[in-house]
């Protein structure tokens, strides 16, 4: 029979599994971790009409093995109280967040070990609350890397959250998405038991392999924002670390001629990362960097990242490169791009888009997937939209002197697809404003929803309330079934998905 625990029997009994210095009821503590990356949690209350109901939860607690997370949710599940798995709170679309009914902040940075790799499956295995950085510093230290190396610009994400919303980001162009690259999953399922997916789904098995052992399991679980279940052990492929490396700016005359290189280019297999650029704040600073006469940039910027394990493969690639971009008429820049902060293969603040924040203001995103060829008829909203006197004059103005918005897509994806970003500053220091700006911003996310892209990001937030009313109903009906067959309770990340069964 469900029992309603009070406050200090919910902390004593999650003291019991995990110890009481991982667990933190503090109404600080509380507040804090009510607030992540997603910009409509900074403000409480700020969504309340709007589309989301969000709260502090009612407790932390950091686990450390997968153990602490089985105990927890056994607890959770006996008492119906929601469990919010949290990574390194650096999505966008409020996933991490907890609703208005509180709580049980499943916070899982301390789960960070990197536990093997294993030559035999060219895999390494490690628990899921590991950041970006932690996972390619131990693997540089013996000469490989993860190949896709964790959304752009954010080193201190968790790789398990990744792996929760689907991530695209950086080398994801040569290496595929971050899910692309997982072998195995671990979760711990609503009601305490744990599964191992793929070739681990055989208890004598000690390699590591997606695709066995029937059905593709592990699928289920990545991209579901942890209302199926909390994956606590993840295995990814690995590659050797290329020793060589090059960066390089081309001007195309047109955004088409920039888009249809890159597709031809990508198509061989040339490069490891990239950005095409549109119009925007990005304009103003390539002019400036490149001493270019003002209004006279070609329309496509494109920044293209090549890497190989040889130095002569490498230039073949460039050569190659270069004579793609010679038929579409482009212009390559001279001199070292590196130094301004623009390689394709660095976790930089500008790859990420994150340039803007050094400009004032608040900084907003959208990012979805999207045929690279479809970009131009994307832009073409966007620069409508952003060059409206109505939303012009809100936005916030960059050191150049120009209003801080841009249209992007830095690579992310294999086979032609592309993350397609456009973001936005604007003064966000009063409610008023930040009302204003999270309606903006909605009126884009809306937008990109009914021109046909696919998000990756899901949560509560974001694209969720747009992207749920084009589903079909087959396709939300058979969402919900899963959620009912695998939570009864529905206390895994309740909201998320926007399922509608809160």
């Amino acid at each position: 029979m469900t029992r309603v625990l009070s406050q200090s029997d919910l902390v004593a009994a999650l003291e019991g599994i995990v110890g009481s210095k991982a667990v933190n009821d503090s109404e600080h503590a509380r507040w804090t971790y009510a607030l992540s990356e997603a910009w409509s949690t900074v403000s409480p209350g700020l969504t309340d009409d709007l589309y989301l109901d969000l709260g502090p939860p009612d407790v932390i607690v950091k686990p450390k093995i997968t153990d602490h997370v089985i105990e927890i949710v056994k607890l959770a599940n006996k008492h119906e109280i929601p469990v919010i798995p949290r990574g390194g709170g650096t999505g966008n679309a409020s996933g991490s967040a907890a609703l208005s009914s509180g709580g049980i902040m499943l916070d899982l940075l301390d789960m960070n070990s990197f536990i093997k790799y294993d030559p035999v499956s060219r895999a390494c295995r490690f628990q899921a609350g590991i950041t970006w950085g932690k996972l390619c510093y131990e693997l540089k230290k013996i000469g490989l890397t993860p190949g896709f190396m964790g959304p752009h610009g954010i080193y201190g994400a968790a790789v398990g959250g990744g792996v929760s919303i689907d991530s695209t980001g950086i080398h994801g162009t040569k290496y595929g998405q971050e899910n692309e690259n997982v072998q195995n999953l671990q979760v711990v399922l609503p009601e305490g038991d744990v599964i191992e997916t793929g070739s681990l789904a055989n208890t004598m098995t000690d390699w590591y392999f997606r695709y066995c052992n029937g059905p593709d399991l592990a699928g289920l679980f990545m991209g579901s924002c942890g209302t199926f279940g909390i994956i606590t052990e993840i295995t990814l492929r690995t590659y050797p670390l290329p020793k060589f490396k090059s960066d390089f700016l081309y001007l195309f005359p047109s955004e088409m001629d920039q888009c249809k290189a890159l597709m031809e280019i990508d198509s061989y297999e040339l490069m490891s990362d990239y950005m095409g650029l549109a119009q925007g704040f990005y304009y103003d600073l390539i002019e400036k960097s490149f001493n270019l006469e003002p209004g006279k940039t070609q329309k496509g910027p494109a920044l293209i990242h090549t890497s190989a394990y040889d130095e002569i493969i490498l230039e073949r690639k460039n050569m190659m490169i270069d004579k793609i971009a010679n038929k579409y008429k482009a212009i390559k820049m001279p001199g070292d791009i590196t130094q301004l902060g623009m390689s394709a293969h660095d976790t930089n603040e500008m790859l990420g888009g994150g340039v803007c924040k050094f400009f004032g203001g608040m900084m907003h995103k959208t990012c979805s997937v999207l045929p690279l060829l479809k970009c131009p008829e994307f832009n073409e909203w966007h620069y409508r939209f952003f060059k409206n006197p109505k939303v012009e004059n809100l936005l916030s103005t960059t050191a150049l002197g120009n209003k801080c918005w841009s249209i992007q897509y830095p690579g992310g994806c294999k086979h032609g697809f592309v993350l397609h970003m456009s973001m936005f500053n604007m003064d966000a220091t009063t409610r008023d404003l930040r009302s204003k700006a999270y309606k903006i911003w909605h009126e884009i996310l809306k937008q990109k929803i009914e021109m046909g892209t696919s998000p990756y990001w899901v949560g509560k937030d974001a694209f969720m309330p747009h992207l749920n009313k084009k589903f079909t109903p087959e396709y939300l009906n058979l969402l919900k079934s899963l959620k009912k067959l695998l939570d009864p309770n529905n206390i895994m990340n309740p909201g998320a998905l926007g399922l509608g069964l809160d």
